[in-house]
């Protein structure tokens, strides 16, 4: 392992890890590992890549990917400091504890910032339990958590108990109603209310262990209907033109239960890819589809979670998006950069400011990370998102190739 506090490096490298290949963390300074960056970050096209911008109006900046080895940097590579990182569950499950416990050190608050915060990201149910309990699904709150559980402690409990002694600050729980209530394969026993209660039981058994953890709900927003418009894309297993149903039957049925349990929800986070935004991504059902209205059911969205004040100590819940295009991050970088730049135009044409954004690929593009001043790399592109949201206006009026 190279020395963390060798000359130019100044990288703690992880190899052959079985799950983390790439995760930057950038902290405070200026462009002095590019050559080392540059080698070791672009092997192959990532296969996710994800700015999240937090708390309007400061959005600090965060990078996360999904990638399978872990890289983190003492100093940056970019213009501003990262205030927090975003990992998917099954990364902490895979990752051996050495590399979380040299993982947590690195999110650790130095002389030269604050503690790097940690969300993760979670489908809440394990599949093996939506049937557990009688009435069958009863218990599948609990016996989730209970099956899962362990995946936490190894990231959270001391290093003298045999963890990583790290600290998990927010749960993005990515879709759990549609899981439960249209699993794979069918035959689910739940409707939107007991998948509610069984969401809200899993959220309980967190707080008896993590009192402090913050809980994002993130809404797959293409297959749901919403503001008199259908879903775009109904999925094999969900039920007719509205696919999942109506939104709004969660969101007036799971953020108050859980209000009303001591464990609230600080937002909602759209998934919406700027094609399904503009009606121009694929559809299963393109005749329904056609000349709708696919861009004001966002706002409409935005204004009912703004409305809601179940957030901690009644606050508004807030409003949180994903900055994606499935036809860009399929075509190209150029096609990545426009779409990205155009869908946060558009969103400030509907006078839509999130109180977060995400920048996310899922896909092919863009295929680097770095240099930030190059204008296809993911650094370069969320930096202009990040100059655009705070200072209302694009640091570059270039959109050719």
């Amino acid at each position: 392992m190279p020395d963390p506090k060798s000359n130019q490096s100044k990288i703690e490298y992880i190899p052959d890890a079985p799950v983390m290949r790439l995760l930057a963390v950038f902290c405070p300074a200026v462009f002095c590992l590019l050559p080392v960056l540059a080698a070791v970050a672009t092997p192959e096209p990532p296969r996710e890549l994800r700015a999240f911008y937090g708390d309007n109006p400061d959005y600090p900046r965060t990078f996360t990917s999904r990638q399978d080895v872990t890289l983190v940097w003492e100093k940056s590579a970019t213009s501003d400091p990262v205030s927090w990182v975003i990992l998917k569950k099954s990364t902490l499950q895979n990752a051996g504890i050495e590399e979380l416990r040299a993982f947590a050190r690195a999110l650790e608050a130095n002389p030269k910032r604050n503690r790097i915060k940690l969300g993760i990201e979670i489908g809440v149910f394990v599949g093996s339990r939506l049937r557990s309990g009688s009435p069958p699904g009863g218990m599948a709150g609990e016996e989730s958590f209970r099956a899962q559980q362990h995946v936490f402690r190894k990231y959270t409990d001391p290093v003298d108990k045999g963890g990583a002694g790290g600290v998990i600050d927010i749960l993005f729980m990515d879709g759990p109603i549609h899981r439960s209530v249209f699993p794979p394969g069918g035959n689910s026993p739940f409707t939107i209310a007991t998948a509610s209660e069984q969401v809200v039981r899993w959220m309980e058994c967190f707080r008896e262990i993590y009192p402090e953890i913050k809980y994002n709900l993130i809404c797959n927003f293409s297959s749901w209907a919403y503001a008199g418009t259908p879903a775009r894309n109904t999925r094999a297993r969900a039920r007719g033109a509205d696919g999942f149903g109506d939104y709004d039957a969660v969101l007036d049925t799971l953020p108050p239960l859980a209000a009303s349990r001591g464990v609230p929800f600080e937002g909602v986070t759209t998934d919406y890819a700027f094609d399904g935004f503009n009606n121009e991504g694929p559809t299963d059902q393109p005749e329904l589809v056609r000349g709708r209205d696919f861009r004001s059911r966002l706002r409409a969205l935005r204004d009912k979670v703004a409305s809601l004040k179940l957030g901690p100590g009644g606050a508004p819940l807030r409003f949180g998006m994903l900055c994606n295009s499935s036809r860009g991050t399929n075509a190209g970088n150029y096609a990545t950069r426009v779409e990205l730049l155009n869908y946060l135009e558009e969103i400030h044409a509907l006078g839509l400011v999130p109180d977060r954004i995400t920048v996310q690929s899922w896909i092919k593009y863009p295929d680097r990370w770095l240099p930030e001043t190059h204008k296809d790399s993911m650094t370069n592109i969320t930096a202009r998102i990040l100059h655009r949201l705070r200072r209302q206006r694009d640091i570059s009026a270039d959109n050719t190739p």
